[in-house]
């Protein structure tokens, strides 16, 4: 009787999540990921569910985003135009690296492996395929990070508070820390851009004390959360954002810098006024000393990419060229740096070869010369700038934070956002370059 319970309740689910899902495809899949990248920061759900294999909450997301894609695509009749076929090639190169390993090591460990970059690219195939926010704009963009770093900001607050329990195994991994990191690197790094994103919405549309209490917020929990690669990920991001746009809004960025100078006087007095300076300042010596420990968490990442790079090359022709099959460093005695390794382009060309890293590289390429090339447009009709130079702004900061991470669904899902933005933006500059020159053969005549 309990089984048929479950299996009604599991059905009418299914029949209602696919009813949805028909009528809102871009909804319903961008809320899961959201959901999804939320149940992740709290550990909810960790131990998945048995399916024959075990099926976790990401892999639902996978497969809804992967369904809402389907739907567009045949309620459409054809891809969209801003597909991105380089993520699907690298899709379905994963596909063939976890074939190769299920044959050969079972289905559980290719599938554990195989998992780590489909998070990653099955948002980016998917939302182009769907044609997410075709009509991408500044506040859309921020308002969208915005509402989900405020997620991540509750979940610290609330554990740093008690109100939240924090997990055991996050409370040992930070034994060293008095302010223990209780946002994963994937949610700080949202928060980090959000920040540029509403740095670039005060220099577009003028300074507001909203922007200026958010962006303070966001820089006060990406401080305490102490993780130094979304530090130096979101610097990079900014200073680029200063960079490129100091010609169109120098003003607001002094502005902007005088307030800041101002809000970091007063927040020091107030440390010393409340015998809290001292922490701070402890805070920042311990990061930095641990980053010339020999046991620093980069020591141990780089001796896991040597390990990684020369067991892939050692291995055969194949396995260099397009990687080995997956699952094969999880069933030996690979050490664990060199496995769950925190690079995304080490990651690509260890678990996918030379063919792998140079497709991944070549998509970013073309990313960034699309990026380009609509900045330099809009750069020259004095119009949209801002928005141009905070899309590279995003990408750049993201490709910074590859460097110690691998990046998960979220981080698909902007990826996804900003390649949308790129070819939106790019497609409408030769709509309207291919209008004038209309116009003006017709006038000519």
């Amino acid at each position: 009787m309990l089984f048929l319970i479950i299996l009604s309740l599991g059905s009418a689910t299914l029949v209602v999540t696919a009813a949805l899902l028909w009528r809102y495809p871009v909804q319903v899949s961008a809320s899961v990921v959201v959901l999804v990248g939320i149940v992740d920061c709290l550990q909810l759900w960790t131990s998945g569910i048995t399916l024959g294999v075990f099926v976790y909450p990401n892999d639902i997301a996978c497969a809804t985003l992967l369904a809402a894609g389907a739907i567009v695509t045949v309620r459409n009749g054809s891809v969209s135009r801003e597909f991105c076929w380089g993520a699907l090639l690298l899709f379905g190169l994963t596909i063939i690296d976890f074939l190769r390993g299920a044959i050969t090591y079972g289905i559980k460990p290719a599938g554990n492996q195989a998992r780590n970059i489909a998070y990653l690219l099955v948002p980016i195939v998917a939302f182009t395929a769907m044609q997410v926010n075709r009509r991408v704009s500044l506040s859309r963009i921020t308002l969208w990070l915005c509402g989900v770093s405020w997620v991540f900001v509750a979940v610290a607050v609330f554990r740093w508070l008690g109100v939240l329990p924090t997990p055991e195994d996050v409370v040992a991994s930070d034994a060293i820390r008095d302010v223990v990191r209780v946002v994963p690197a994937d949610g700080a790094m949202i928060i980090g851009q959000a920040l540029i994103a509403v740095l670039a919405m005060q220099m577009d549309r003028g300074i507001r004390t909203a922007g200026i209490l958010t962006a303070s917020c966001f820089v006060a929990i990406l401080v305490a959360l102490q993780h130094r690669s979304v530090w130096t990920a979101t610097s990079v991001g900014i200073l680029w954002l200063v960079f490129r746009s100091w010609r169109y809004a120098g003003p607001e960025w002094k502005r902007l810098a005088a307030i800041a100078l101002g809000a970091a006087f007063i927040a020091f007095l107030l440390l010393i006024a409340t015998g809290q300076s001292g922490k701070v300042v402890s805070l920042g010596k311990l990061n930095m000393d641990e980053t010339q420990r020999d046991d620093s968490t980069w020591a141990w990442r780089v001796s896991g990419f040597s390990e990684a790079i020369e067991r892939s090359f050692s291995t055969g022709v194949v396995d260099a060229a397009i990687g080995p099959p997956a699952g094969r460093d999880l069933e030996d005695v690979a050490g664990e740096a060199s496995v769950h390794i925190h690079n995304r382009y080490v990651y690509m060309l260890a678990y996918y070869g030379i063919t792998g890293l140079a497709v991944f590289g070549g998509w970013f390429w073309v990313f960034a010369a699309r990026l380009r090339s609509c900045g330099t447009i809009a750069r020259d009709r004095h119009e949209g700038v801002i928005e141009a130079v905070l899309l590279e702004a995003l990408l750049i900061s993201e490709l910074m934070y590859f460097i110690a991470y691998s990046g998960g669904l979220l981080h698909g899902a902007i990826l996804g956002v900003l390649w949308l933005a790129a070819a939106t933006k790019d497609e409408e500059y030769k709509q309207e370059t291919i209008h004038s020159s209309e116009s003006l053969v017709v006038l000519s005549s």
